[in-house]
């Protein structure tokens, strides 16, 4: 896959699963979004991982905030598309409005 100059928003982005994930789109030359809770290291992460890599906290159960994460990706070059590695029991808010208005962005675009 061609992930170059692409952006990615990588749900619990912050550790395990969801920044191994998120390395990979690195490496391949995309961008990416760490969606974590705003409690979580996400901004030290993304920090870390360099000038490819934004966190934006959200906890993805709650439509608001996962869609103002979700925007927050598509302003760094049109999102593309979304790898939830959040929580096994975090249901994703992607069945509301809003969510929906956001996911949106990634076919528009």
């Amino acid at each position: 896959m061609e992930l170059k100059g692409l952006s990615v928003a990588v749900t619990g982005g912050a550790s395990g699963l969801g920044l191994s994930t998120a390395q990979r789109v690195l490496a391949a030359g995309g961008n990416v979004t760490l969606i974590d809770l705003p409690s979580s290291n996400g901004a030290d992460v993304a920090k870390d991982l360099g000038d490819g890599a934004t966190f934006a906290g959200a906890d993805v159960t709650d439509a608001e905030q996962f869609a103002a994460a979700l925007d927050v990706a598509h302003e760094r070059g049109g999102l593309r598309g979304v790898v939830h590695c959040a929580a096994p029991a975090a249901r994703c808010a992607s069945s509301t409005r809003k969510a929906r208005q956001a996911r949106s962005k990634i076919s528009s675009s």
